[in-house]
């Protein structure tokens, strides 16, 4: 039997709002952008309605969106959904895109896999939406020293799976000059020290190399300049000199011939450091190079903006390098670069506020479906291949998800966190298992 959810809406005004948009920030969206998180599903004429946000047990909120009603009510029906999550509806609002939001709330447990159908009727017509449960966990980040409102801007696993985050620059110096780590096992976190000593300088990326040692790179604030640390697994640190004063050093690397590979800010160039030797050796980039990533095909690639925005391949073995042309000359920022299971790249556009995938064997760019007002900060891949991107500034996750029918649209997640501010996420990353972590709000968000 179906439970009957009735909304009436009064639209008072609603022909005045639908012609106006709302500010989305100085940069205007690219166009193809639509006003919604995911494919529509037409009811007929103009008419069509849309869910924003999957279900997420522990956020108990979500809203479907009409758009192209001429009546002043709607109807919304769940014809499908866990016996044990209990579904009610709140008070339509009218937004100012000319759309209809039809809020509901949600109370009880589901598990990830597990689908809500939901149908709407509006002007006679009626269409059906999926929506899919996604299940989060939370888990306060504390250690000695830390804030409580822990900010982490990256996240990577250890070869025995431990989760090791660096802060943000903006942490105060506990979090700026040690590592957290975090050991799934025991739901435990610790500090990971380097032995830097100096409060002013700051831990900028990490990597772990074959051998087992953690390595960092470090904004040094001393007159010979930034530097690596490599750490191994009994605590003994080593210091190596970037060749950097004055300088920040980034993105850091390792490939398979034992070099560590980063990125030098304002010298526009790459470069790498031979462990063995000590030696540091630059390569020459024509525009500021940034998010530089080791890509599956042994290559590594880099985003260059300003004059010619670009996506750059670099081999590490001659020096060589091939450019990919992306957006909009001297108005486009490509940063964010992931390399993907299929060994594409993909990278966030952040002036324009979009996400695309660029297939380096052909040069071919395709846009990743967002709404309207995205900010899109990080973006990960789930073990099958699924689409994950972060939007710190809205606080939201998009992920792609398949209907019943085939049809694959993009569905927004609110982000976890302890307060009504929005913080996060940020330091999105797919644990060893699959699953999707990020950290939000000081606390590490989990997929269950």
């Amino acid at each position: 039997m179906k439970r009957s959810l009735t909304l009436a809406a009064t639209m008072l005004g609603l022909a005045l709002l639908s012609g106006c948009q709302s500010n989305q920030g100085t940069t205007p969206p690219p166009t193809g952008n639509s006003n919604t998180v995911s494919a529509t599903q037409p009811l007929g004429g103009s008419l069509t309605v849309s869910v924003p946000r999957a279900i997420t047990p522990n956020i108990g909120s979500g809203e479907l969106r009409v758009a192209g009603l001429t009546s002043r009510s709607a109807k919304l029906e769940v014809t499908q959904a866990p016996s044990s999550l209990s579904i009610s509806a709140g008070a339509a609002v009218a937004l100012n895109t000319g759309e209809l939001s039809l809020p509901f709330t949600y109370t009880g447990t589901a598990k990830n896999g597990d689908v809500v159908r939901l149908s709407v009727t509006a002007d006679g017509k009626t269409g059906n939406v999926e929506v899919p449960v996604m299940n989060f966990g939370t888990l306060p980040i504390s250690a000695a020293g830390l804030s409580a409102q822990y900010h982490a801007a990256s996240l990577r696993f250890t070869a025995s799976r431990q989760a090791l985050f660096a802060s943000t620059l903006s942490g105060n110096a506990v979090e700026r000059l040690n590592l957290v780590q975090f050991d799934p096992s025991s739901s435990a976190f610790s500090l990971v020290p380097f032995g830097i000593s100096n409060s002013a300088e700051a831990i900028t990326s990490q990597t772990q190399t074959p051998d087992g040692k953690l390595w960092v790179t470090v904004r040094g604030m001393t007159a010979k300049g930034s530097y690596l640390v490599s750490r191994d697994s009994g605590g003994s640190t080593q210091t190596y000199w970037a060749d950097a004063a004055g300088d920040t050093v980034n993105n850091l690397n390792n490939l398979s011939d034992g070099k560590l590979w980063f990125t030098q800010s304002t010298k526009d160039a790459i470069k790498s450091l031979n462990p063995a030797s000590g030696t540091v050796t630059p390569y020459a980039v024509s525009e500021q190079a940034d998010s530089l990533i080791a890509a599956p095909d042994g290559k590594l690639y880099y985003a260059a903006f300003y004059a010619r925005p670009a996506i750059v391949q670099l081999d590490p073995a001659t020096g060589s390098s091939k450019s990919f042309d992306v957006g909009e000359a001297n108005r486009s920022l490509p940063i964010g670069l992931k390399a993907a299971p299929d060994g594409s790249i993909w990278f966030i556009e952040a002036r324009g506020g979009t996400v695309w995938k660029l297939d380096q064997t052909t040069g071919t760019q395709t846009q990743f479906p967002l709404p309207q007002g995205a900010r899109p900060s990080e973006i990960t891949f789930g073990p099958d291949g699924q689409v994950w991107v972060s939007d710190a500034t809205n606080a939201l996750l998009y992920t792609t998800f398949t209907t019943s029918n085939g049809q694959k649209t993009v569905y927004g997640l609110n982000a976890q966190t302890a307060s009504s501010t929005p913080d996060g996420p940020n330091a999105l990353a797919t644990a060893p298992d699959g699953k999707i972590w990020y950290v939000a709000a000081g606390q590490l968000v989990r997929q269950q």
